[in-house]
């Protein structure tokens, strides 16, 4: 018997992009795609391997017979009814049509007794536009063994320890199964990247945990973890890597999730700078001692998604899908294409023909909708990559965040607390500890203004949630207010969708002002406008020499400073440069100064 390796038409198995949760491990008796039991080649399930391969030729042909043929005499053994130690899988390429690929499933879902094979449908490791269907043994031993759940047992609770399987080679092992590494990323947003390392590791993008997300215009770098997977397949990726590096391996026993971030240090350059150094200095020391206020940036709700939300809060399930499908302003034109296609015609499988891989959630829906039709649209929204699910939700509690903020400084002005404000002493990201305390948060009183207890430093506003508190002034009434011409009661859900109730989240706390921490600058020169103006951990690792001249005539400032969790650089820009962050006035910028224009590097 070989070991895990290729062969023809075998290639060791990796997890796909097509993968079950634990609940749904695929039997004998599972398939991925509905078939029906006609025109079967067999009239009982085959007992020998010729009888197994002669009924797949008038499936599949001669060349899938030798194929499978081929499989089952390399991995499988007769005799003992067992596989060879290993992780193996067919591969065989996927009939463009549908129906033909039903009948293949429907062949290993009825006549593969007692071989336990399987078979899901993934996209081919060389060419992503091609489908390849994947054959693989289930699960070796008996009925209790093989992922069916013996008469009058329970459903086994997620988390329960499970039987060994060769499709996710689950089983006893050390405790350190998760691997921590660095991701580099340039010009792509940490969902992105992921994505493409999921493609290439045939990997399922849950299997990635990550602290937080990371702008896509920018050069990057953070921390991900990555459920049982070696070093090496991730590091010989970089050979075929594009704007994206990993580095840094080592096993860790608990995955990162979203929130465990403490905070991010940004080094940003500003081009074209016309000011003296003594009005760069002062606008800088400005920044340190008066902060900036702490909205959300604009790309936490970039392409729509508090629209996204505020439909998914209110249980319009149909326009939500529409709203996610629905074409981006200068979008790929095959994108908006396809996805104009499926609003215009709601056909699923046309659309996927259509629709680039890399538009994950898209595609994830769709496939979703494909499966589960328009009477079960929230199967269908549950299709899409859970951290994507909870980024449309939350864009929606940023965006009333960022209206009521507004009205908070507007009626009572930014120098002071009043009576009823929402009150927590900072600690800062130095700390190792989260800036906002949940539990230190208070409703400030009379005594406390009186006294100068606390500043516009301490002040907080909820991210709606069940267990936050609102300010007991005219602000806590503006998120009820404001919520409601939106359509939502933050009191109740109209729906019992957990993941998409504004009741069932937990909530947080943000502070209106924040301060930038550890703050260095300085004034740069240079001549060519593609001149790159700061070194890269890209750089540093390729040994690229930066430019020593320092000349030109003209100028730039760069800025570092450190800022907590969830807080936008752009913001601390936009008020040391008294320039709108707006789309239309950046891209007004971009116009008329072409690369003069900040470069961004978080």
């Amino acid at each position: 018997m070989p070991s895990d390796g290729m062969t023809r038409g075998i290639r060791a198995l990796t997890p796909a992009r097509h993968e079950y949760d634990d609940d749904d491990i695929p039997t004998s008796g599972q398939t991925s795609e509905d078939v029906d039991g006609s025109d079967d080649p067999l009239e009982h399930p085959a007992k020998t391997i010729e009888e197994l391969v002669q009924g797949f030729e008038k499936v599949a042909g001669k060349q899938g017979k030798d194929q499978l043929e081929g499989f089952l005499k390399t991995w499988y053994n007769e005799t003992e009814h067992t596989y060879a130690t290993g992780r193996c899988c067919l591969l065989l390429p996927a009939p463009v049509d549908r129906e033909e690929r039903k009948r293949i499933h429907h062949f290993f879902r009825t006549h593969s007794d007692p071989f336990h094979l399987v078979t899901d449908t993934v996209d081919d490791e060389h060419n992503p536009t091609r489908k390849m269907i994947r054959v693989y043994p289930h699960h070796k031993g008996k009925e209790e063994d093989q992922g069916r759940r013996p008469t009058g047992t329970k459903k086994r609770k997620r988390g329960e320890e499970i039987q060994f399987d060769y499709r996710n080679n689950i089983g006893p092992g050390n405790k350190n199964n998760f691997l921590l590494f660095t991701l580099y990323k340039e010009n792509k947003d940490t969902q992105d990247a992921l994505n493409v390392l999921g493609r290439m590791l045939r990997c399922k993008s849950s299997s990635f945990g990550f602290a937080g997300t990371k702008d896509k215009r920018g050069v990057t770098t953070q921390q991900v973890t990555l459920y049982r997977q070696k070093a090496e397949s991730l590091a010989k990726l970089n050979k075929v890597l594009r704007g994206i590096m990993v580095g840094n391996f080592r096993n860790v026993e608990e995955p990162l999730k979203l929130g465990d971030l403490l905070g991010n240090r940004f080094c940003i350059v500003l081009r074209g700078i016309v000011e003296s150094e003594a009005v760069l200095k002062q606008g800088i020391e400005n920044l340190e001692k008066h902060g900036f206020i702490n909205y959300f940036g604009l790309q936490r709700f970039s392409g729509g998604t508090h629209h996204v939300g505020m439909a998914l809060l209110k249980g319009q399930w149909m326009d939500a899908i529409k709203l996610i499908v629905r074409p981006k302003e200068k979008e790929r034109q095959e994108s908006a294409e396809a996805k104009q296609y499926f609003l215009d015609t709601l056909d699923a499988e046309g659309a996927l023909e259509k629709m680039p891989h890399f538009l994950v959630a898209e595609r994830a829906m769709l496939e979703g909708f494909l499966k589960h039709g328009e009477k079960n649209l929230v199967h269908v929204l549950s299709c899409i990559p859970r951290t994507l699910q909870m980024l449309y939700v939350h864009s929606y509690q940023s965006y009333l965040w960022n209206k009521v903020a507004t009205a908070r400084l507007e009626i009572y002005g930014s120098s002071a607390v009043v009576e009823g404000d929402l009150v927590c002493r900072g600690v800062g990201v130095a700390s190792g500890k989260a800036d906002v305390d949940p539990d230190q948060v208070r409703v400030a009183t009379v005594e406390d203004v009186q006294d100068g207890r606390y500043t516009v430093f301490d002040l907080v506003l909820p991210l709606p949630g069940k267990r936050v508190i609102y300010p007991a002034n005219e602000t806590g009434l503006l998120f009820h207010k404001l919520a409601e011409e939106d359509g939502i009661s933050l009191e109740e859900s109209p729906h019992k969708v957990k993941m998409f109730s504004i009741t069932s989240l937990t909530g947080a706390y943000r502070r209106i002002i924040q301060k930038p921490q550890d703050v260095a600058w300085k004034v740069l020169q240079y001549s060519n406008e593609d001149e790159d103006l700061t070194e890269t951990d890209a750089d540093k690792l390729r040994g690229r020499c930066m430019r020593t001249s320092g000349g030109g005539d003209r100028r730039a400032l760069q800025i570092e400073f450190t800022l907590p969790a969830s807080c936008y650089a752009t913001m601390a820009v936009r008020e040391l440069t008294k320039a709108s962050s707006s789309a239309a006035f950046q891209k007004s910028m971009t116009l008329t100064t072409g690369n003069e224009s900040a470069d961004a590097l978080a």
